[in-house]
């Protein structure tokens, strides 16, 4: 068994030593938990191994063929991981990692060393409402998607902002196990499961805190939503309405996931549907 991955099944441990054995990014020797991290991830096992700075890197291992053949697709798709390069004052690059070696039932990839979203989100939630990095940040986020769409021809359907990574002025997203069509109510889903990620993390609606600055992001979104050609030849009310209702099935399905994992929470559904109402009212109000 692998040395210090004790979260770890035998079975993924046993695979992972197979792996990096064949390989040889890494000395057997000297893998154990102070140098691996388990990622989020809903369905397969990704771990970020980090022996130091340069050679770190990314292990994602599929239970599922579907989701290993997604992120083939898009890592094997272009040679070059930078997807667009921006334009206007602040130039941010659109990118995903660079694949480093795949498999049937394994990806590796270069670890980004960077800030993750969520993380810039929190900090900056948590102070007092800065309006510049707001709409820096989310126009980046859904330059990304809106870039990606047009490369790609997919979307990636579970763009939970913590699936991001800045780096040098440089978005990444990391995350593509489940793709989408790229048509305008698919890209329209997966704004809306941005949004919950955002207003559903710590502090947001779940806890009935900072409700209008969680308002005063969708309103910048929507905003950006509305000017895109995507979405030129749907009505005000159409987009509001397709938006909102998507925004409370993901709040909906996130907050029964998270009840399903049991995590010592209790959670106040009904409170928590109306903090998420009054959150998308607000922003109703601003457009009428």
């Amino acid at each position: 068994m692998v040395s210090g991955l004790h979260d770890l099944s035998e079975s993924q441990n046993i695979r992972i030593r197979e792996i990096l054995k064949k390989t040889e990014l890494i000395d057997l020797e000297s893998l154990s938990s102070d140098i691996c991290r388990i990622e989020k991830s809903k369905k397969n096992l990704v771990l970020s191994i980090i022996p130091d700075n340069q050679n770190a890197f990314v292990l994602k291992l599929f239970d599922s063929s579907g989701s290993l053949e997604n992120e083939m697709k898009i890592y094997t798709m272009r040679n070059e991981h930078i997807f667009y390069r921006g334009e206007g004052p602040h130039m941010t690059e659109y990118a995903i990692p660079k694949l480093i070696l795949g498999d049937h039932d394994y990806i590796i990839t270069e670890y980004i060393q960077g800030e993750n979203v969520m993380d810039l989100i929190t900090e900056n939630m948590e102070g007092p409402w800065n309006p510049s990095f707001w709409e820096y940040l989310i126009s980046i986020l859904f330059n990304w998607v809106i870039n990606f769409s047009s490369v790609f021809k997919t979307v990636p359907l579970d763009c939970h902002v913590r699936n991001f990574l800045l780096k040098n002025m440089v978005l990444y997203g990391v995350d593509f196990e489940e793709l989408g069509n790229h048509d305008e109510q698919t890209i329209l889903k997966v704004f809306a499961t941005m949004y919950f990620s955002i207003i559903g993390s710590y502090p947001g609606v779940i806890e009935g805190l900072e409700l209008h600055k969680n308002a005063n992001i969708g309103i910048i979104l929507l905003r950006l939503i509305l000017l895109s050609p995507i979405f030129k030849e749907q009505s005000l009310q159409s987009v509001l309405m397709s938006f909102f209702e998507n925004v409370e099935k993901e709040a909906s399905e996130v907050v029964q996931r998270r009840i399903k994992l049991q995590r010592g929470k209790k959670y106040d559904l009904s409170e928590i549907k109306k903090n998420v109402q009054t959150v998308l009212s607000t922003i109703k109000s601003d457009f009428s």
